[in-house]
């Protein structure tokens, strides 16, 4: 239930338009200045990957980014790792993704912030190694053409001229602050804040909140409502974007449910030891 609803969470949001526009946004305000736009960039995707497992959705993006970087004097290849890389590290560190470290944690039943500190850790510094080895190869294609792995093509600077970016409007801007709370809170719901501050022995805290999958699921779903509220889609928008969200994280869920009955079945076989200690030996 907690994939279903924070995929109908993610397709409310990328309908709304608010991601595009402030990727947009973004390229606008550092156009002319290239290595601070890969940077900002690579950081912003890379929180989406961290997050929520970015990576289907960065297809959409391409078409902008791309145009972008051929534009500042960069190649193909500086837009594609701007990308790729960008939400493949934040993924890679998955601090709080629920399709990874979520589903990872349920599966060794313990709580989903358990281990956080050192996944933050592994975080900043693939993303920070990242960033690095992108605009080091794109400042070498910039002075030198000819060391880009892609080349250059004729068609370039008629790419570049077709290039539209959207402005950001006042709803979508409320979008990005609601998805960026909603990210935030669940981050401050599930950390186990008695053990990050006082130790690991330590039972409770006061401002706990010890939520996990139920709380979560709820969280997302109403945010969910709210923000196509916010964005404006209508009664018929908001219903089919819940059931459109819901149907494409379908596969995800019963991929859940099915792994989980191969571990019920071989637990109640008591065939779970034996076949773990024959791999190991």
């Amino acid at each position: 239930l907690f994939v279903l609803a924070i995929g109908v969470f993610i397709t409310m949001t990328m309908r709304s338009g608010a991601i595009a526009a402030g990727i947009a946004s973004v390229g606008r305000r550092f156009g002319g200045r290239g290595v601070p736009l890969i940077i900002m960039l690579m950081i912003i995707f890379s929180i989406g990957g961290t997050t929520e497992g970015m990576a289907e959705e960065t297809l959409a993006f391409y078409a902008l980014v791309v145009p972008l970087m051929l534009t500042l004097g960069y190649d193909r290849m500086v837009a594609a790792t701007v990308i790729l890389l960008g939400a493949g590290v934040g993924t890679m560190g998955s601090t709080i993704n629920p399709f990874a470290t979520g589903v990872a944690s349920g599966a060794a039943d313990i709580g989903i912030g358990e281990g956080l500190p050192l996944r933050l850790l592994m975080y900043l510094v693939f993303t920070a190694v990242a960033i690095t080895y992108v605009v080091r190869y794109a400042q070498k294609v910039k002075a030198d053409p000819s060391a880009s792995l892609t080349g250059f093509h004729d068609d370039d600077k008629t790419l570049t001229g077709e290039i539209e970016v959207p402005r950001i409007t006042r709803r979508q801007r409320s979008v990005l602050w609601l998805m960026a709370a909603t990210f935030a809170f669940m981050i401050y719901a599930i950390v186990p804040w008695a053990q990050v501050i006082s130790g690991p022995d330590a039972d409770s805290y006061r401002f706990q909140l010890d939520w996990y999958f139920p709380e979560l699921a709820a969280l997302f779903f109403v945010m969910s409502i709210v923000i196509g509220v916010v964005a404006g889609l209508g009664e018929k928008g908001l219903t089919d974007t819940i059931v459109e969200g819901a149907g494409d994280f379908i596969s995800v869920g019963l991929i859940i449910v099915l792994a989980r009955g191969v571990t019920v079945i071989m637990n109640n076989a008591i065939i779970t030891d034996t076949v773990l200690h024959a791999l190991e030996s």
